[in-house]
């Protein structure tokens, strides 16, 4: 989704965030975007990837009360959960575009409390923002424990009860708005969102996906050491032997059978970790990236074997 179109032509006067905490850990957001086309055929852009967050459900785009396919715009969501809104503004004019979507599992739990870490602007946006309004608004009986903080405490936030909000002005794209901070549910355990638990599960799977990846190149490393055990320790005696008694041609025979092996191997391994990363990808990028050692290993295994049949290709040419 990060090749897909982007913002163009777009002044932002104001955007303004309205969060509200659920007591399951979910969290429904409002966005309003109050945007100004600066040219013909401009377009706004807001991505949300499915980062620690379990699904991004319940999405609805619109532009001055219609909705945002009235003008050719578009919601998408790819097959990793990731949300692409994508509004079209024709005409040089202000705009008004608003989305409302639910996180779930927005929250990392920690016994009964509840940690929020959400970047309350589009991290990565190409636009200053003018003014901005964050709300948040915690469930009835909770409390907030640790903040909430903007950008680690940089920005000061209001706090009544259970609701909080920050204003801010001139918000350059450099500006994370990072939202941060904990709330105590009271009494209600949280259960662990499925992001987390995953996390858990690839810090335990990690050392097991990095041996097998190591193991996979040693075992390439050790086939090349004895190739060249056996056809190293006496190859000049070889060689020498093989031209005064006119087997040279029987030598390069068996010197090619082992590169041709080699070869094979290695492109075969190339071709196992390529589709090996590819299904990996679809099942078991919930763990991280930790999976990906598996096929690395069988590319490095490829790359080894390859490196080792041309520089025995190189050395037949010259007996």
């Amino acid at each position: 989704m990060a090749c897909g179109p982007k913002t163009r032509d777009v002044e932002v006067d104001r955007y303004d965030v309205t969060l509200s905490v659920l007591a399951d850990g979910s969290m429904d957001v409002s966005e309003e975007v109050r945007a100004r086309a600066v040219a013909a055929r401009a377009r706004f852009v807001r991505r949300l990837p499915a980062r620690q967050v379990d699904r991004i459900l319940d999405v609805e785009a619109s532009i001055n009360g219609a909705p945002a396919s009235s003008l050719g715009g578009e919601v998408r969501i790819d097959r990793r959960g990731s949300l692409e809104v994508v509004w079209l503004l024709p005409e040089q004019a202000p705009y008004t575009l608003k989305l409302h979507y639910r996180l779930d599992g927005a929250l990392a739990a920690s016994g009964t409390r509840g940690l929020l870490y959400w970047n309350a602007l589009p991290a990565g946006r190409p636009y200053t923002v003018g003014a901005s309004r964050i709300n948040i608004d915690a469930p009835s009986g909770s409390s907030f424990t640790v903040g909430p903080w903007i950008d680690e405490g940089q920005v000061p936030v209001s706090i009544i009860n259970t609701k909080a909000h920050v204003q801010l002005t001139a918000v350059v794209p450099t500006q994370a708005v990072l939202l941060t901070g904990e709330i105590d549910f009271g009494a209600t355990r949280m259960g662990e969102p499925d992001w987390q638990l995953n996390a858990a599960r690839a810090l335990l799977l990690m050392p097991a996906f990095v041996s097998a990846g190591v193991c996979l190149i040693a075992i390439a490393i050790g086939v090349v050491v004895m190739i060249r055990l056996q056809y190293g320790a006496g190859r000049s005696r070889l060689t020498a032997d093989a031209r005064r008694t006119g087997e040279d041609a029987g030598a390069n025979r068996e010197m090619g059978t082992v590169v041709r092996g080699l070869g094979i191997f290695g492109l075969a391994a190339f071709v196992v970790g390529a589709i090996g990363a590819i299904a990996l990808d679809q099942t078991l990028s919930r763990f991280g990236t930790w999976p990906m050692a598996i096929p690395l290993g069988l590319l490095g295994m490829g790359a080894v074997f390859l490196w080792e049949a041309a520089r025995l290709r190189q050395y037949t040419s010259r007996l």
